[in-house]
């Protein structure tokens, strides 16, 4: 039963496709209540805001969103859309720590089977609280420019101590490099350069029903400084974040 009901889910899905509208731009926010690492999380302060108030705040002022969508499987969440975005009570099996972005996307695509569907959903996510307006209107213009790339996103560049080629494997007892060819380059000038996402991706809604993924490959994207990068996960990021929001 659950297999039929799959199958069903993904059909109305390809249904969809034929109502995408070329240059149309929605924002998507997920934004589960609390995570393994930090309780309710997402309503943590940096600065005068919580995190999914930054993140709601950054989508509206950019002006680039004809619909901004937050979905949480709390209802405590919902005060923070009120006249700012659609609120979206997920399932709580879609709130589980393995559960992936992009099927929750496509279960609230189900459930409201939207007249029309945009060309290209953003994801915005609340631990990335140093968004600006400019990154959103930067790949909001490369995604419209691009005829043939599925995703889009931006990187930073690391400090050179986490550069790929920098990193180590442990196993208890042993430290090795995982690239052997570390032992041989020791001048950071010689060392090839690497990157980390950066804080906002997106999609083609096209590319989506057909089970594609956020960062599937053709993805275009832009840098980004490092500070923009910062990623909240534990105790310890909400402390760098709020001093970096300080500076």
């Amino acid at each position: 039963m659950i297999y039929v009901k799959k199958i069903y889910n993904q059909l109305n899905l390809l249904a969809l496709k034929n109502k995408i509208k070329k240059n149309i731009f929605w924002c998507f926010i997920p934004a589960k209540l609390n995570s393994k690492t930090i309780k309710k999380k997402n309503l943590k302060k940096i600065g005068n805001f919580t995190l999914i108030e930054r993140s709601i705040r950054v989508a509206n002022k950019s002006n680039g969103f004809e619909k901004i969508i937050c979905s949480s499987e709390s209802l405590s969440i919902k005060k923070y859309c009120l006249n700012k975005c659609e609120f979206h009570l997920r399932r709580s099996n879609l709130s589980k720590k393995f559960t992936l972005v992009e099927d929750v996307i496509k279960n609230y695509l189900n459930e409201e089977m939207p007249s029309l569907l945009p060309e290209f959903i953003f994801l915005i996510e609340p631990t990335s609280p140093f968004i600006e307006v400019s990154h959103i209107k930067k790949l909001i213009n490369l995604m419209k420019k691009s005829k043939t790339h599925k995703t889009g996103q931006t990187i930073s560049r690391p400090p050179h101590t986490h550069l790929a080629f920098n990193q180590r494997s442990f196993d208890g007892k042993y430290v090795k490099f995982i690239n052997k060819k570390r032992y041989k380059i020791r001048l950071k000038q010689k060392k090839p350069l690497s990157y980390i996402f950066g804080n906002i991706c997106s999609i083609r809604t096209s590319h989506l029903l057909k089970n594609g993924k956020f960062f599937d490959q053709p993805s275009i994207g832009f840098e980004i400084p490092f500070k923009y990068s910062i990623n909240i996960d534990d105790q310890v990021d909400i402390k760098i974040a709020k001093v970096f929001n300080s500076l």
